[in-house]
């Protein structure tokens, strides 16, 4: 982040919330790259990130945070400590334990403390602290165990490495930790386009207790809209054990300041 929160196979609500976090990171990497120690940076500022993405089963969901540096330490966003602000909200549909089909809506937010490191060989950053979420169903599902209020813990971890001046890796795994523990993985091999732009692969898995989806795709990241402000797109195909397969389409966006 997502992320953000699918045509997920849904036990319980708490399935598609996870993929926010895709969309947290990936909008992250598409603003801006950390830079070696102790040079001028546009990583100096705080960055704003805002994403969404849709998919099957009538899913969609949305996630905007800030991203700053630790006060009191003097550390950049890139180098050093920073601290990650995030609320996003995700609906959904999905098939009850009565049998019916039920609609949810869930929101939340997450509030966590890392640090990041970068030389010329690439960046590393790594994050934990306590989220928070709040979901509502209509008609109410008896069965779902993510209903109501929900505090985790959260940890997260994200890097990229760069193999050639025009070719890198971008890669992220997080954990929930709670009553209904879940999982988030993604792996982007990128190239460069053009100047900032790079375009590459996609694969993703996320679950908890109740299930597991894959992701395969397609990412376009550093696209300027201004000097400050940098867009991603990405889409592709997901398949949820025991569902059907669907298609999925995300925006990531990111601006600093």
């Amino acid at each position: 982040m997502t992320t953000a929160h699918t045509s997920f196979k849904l036990k319980t609500p708490k399935a598609l919330s996870l993929t926010v976090l895709f969309c947290i990171a990936g909008a992250q990497g598409a603003v801006a790259q950390p830079v070696p120690a102790g040079t001028p940076s546009p990583w100096d500022d705080t960055q704003v990130v805002a994403a969404g993405q849709v998919g099957g089963q009538r899913n969609s969901y949305g996630t905007v945070g800030v991203i700053t540096p630790l006060p009191g330490t003097n550390s950049h966003l890139g180098n050093g400590w920073v601290a990650r602000v995030f609320a996003d909200e995700v609906t959904y549909q999905y098939k009850g334990s009565v049998g019916r089909k039920v609609d949810a809506t869930g929101y939340g937010g997450s509030a966590s403390v890392g640090y990041m490191g970068s030389d010329d060989s690439g960046w590393y950053g790594v994050y934990a602290g306590p989220a928070f979420k709040h979901v509502h169903e209509s008609p109410l599902d008896p069965g779902s165990d993510a209903r109501g209020n929900t505090v985790s813990a959260r940890v997260q971890a994200e890097g990229e490495k760069n193999l050639t001046k025009d070719v890198k890796v971008n890669a992220l795994a997080g954990t929930d930790i709670s009553s209904n523990t879940g999982y988030w993985a993604r792996v982007r091999p990128l190239a460069r386009v053009s100047g900032d732009i790079y375009a590459g692969p996609e694969v993703s898995v996320m679950g908890d207790q109740d299930y597991h989806a894959y992701q395969a795709g397609v990412a376009v990241v550093g696209v300027h809209l201004t000097d400050k402000t940098q867009v991603g797109v990405n889409g592709g195909y997901r398949k949820t054990e025991h569902q059907p397969s669907s298609g999925y389409g995300g925006l990531e966006l990111g601006s600093r300041f």
